[in-house]
């Protein structure tokens, strides 16, 4: 079981998970970056990011000060895609919802539960 929230803001987003592993440990993972748009790219300036196994010591990994960009595609349906260039998944987004696909891994469906002024 996953759980998780991601949130973009003008200019940011953070995501904020937590799993079980094969062994049964949680697992957590935060992320904040800075990030920008064209019509045809994004960028993605990392400012933060962590993950650790629970109750298990020296396991933590923190990086920063990465900076990546990827092709954007804007669909005629209006859909906004792109591969998250520093981790590699795909994000899907439409009006009301987003899916996140890491091939051969897992496929995340995501509901927005707000609405900001944002993109």
């Amino acid at each position: 079981m996953v759980d998780g929230l991601m949130t973009f803001t003008d200019g940011y987003y953070t995501v904020n998970v937590m799993e079980h592993d094969a062994q049964g440990h949680v697992v957590v993972m935060s992320s904040v970056s800075r990030y920008s748009l064209t019509d045809s790219l994004f960028t993605e300036h990392l400012q933060f990011h962590y993950w650790t196994t629970l109750g298990q010591k020296g396991n933590g990994t923190v990086e920063h000060g990465l900076e990546k960009s990827a092709p954007l595609t804007i669909g005629a349906d209006s859909t906004i895609s792109f591969v998250e260039p520093l981790v590699g998944v795909l994000l899907v987004f439409t009006a009301d919802s987003a899916t996140v696909t890491m091939q051969n891994a897992f496929v995340d469906h995501l509901v927005r539960v707000g609405r900001g002024s944002g993109r």
